[in-house]
């Protein structure tokens, strides 16, 4: 069985935290 959509599914949370985390520590709204 193929694991590539749960991993693409991570990817995504990851980048989607760490842009949000980028966010938050710079206080700017996202773009």
């Amino acid at each position: 069985m193929e694991d590539s959509t749960l991993n693409e599914l991570i990817r995504n949370t990851e980048l989607f935290f760490e842009h949000h985390w980028n966010v938050d520590l710079l206080g700017k709204p996202p773009e």
